[in-house]
């Protein structure tokens, strides 16, 4: 046997460890691919959750602040409403007084006939 024969044999020898080396080398490295991406899909998702609660508790607080703006709104409005008529019954009681006094200023002609 001359040293070409030997490495030949000793190569067909390895041959099958080295094709299972390789084929263990692909697999753990598929394994770890899927391990990233199953990591990367569940931290997009838990992100994708965070961001959609966020987006409903910022959509309730901005219907509440709505809700409280329309409520203000209408107190305003009930308000300048409730002037107005103060300001109309002021207006009113200044002129029935006014003719209350007038009518106690009014001499009453008396009958004050002797008998």
């Amino acid at each position: 046997m001359n040293n070409t024969e030997f490495f030949n044999m000793i190569d067909r020898y390895h041959a099958p460890a080295k094709n299972a080396q390789i084929k263990t080398i692909y697999i753990l490295a598929g394994i770890a691919l899927i391990g990233v991406t199953y990591f990367a899909i569940k931290a997009s998702t838990t992100k994708s959750k965070e961001n959609r609660q966020l987006k409903d508790l910022t959509s309730k607080n901005l219907e509440s602040i709505m809700k409280l703006t329309s409520k203000t709104a209408m107190l305003e409005h009930d308000q300048k409403q409730n002037e107005s008529i103060i300001e109309a019954l002021k207006n009113e009681n200044k002129d029935l007084t006014a003719k209350i006094d007038k009518a106690n200023n009014i001499e009453v002609p008396s009958n004050n006939k002797k008998i």
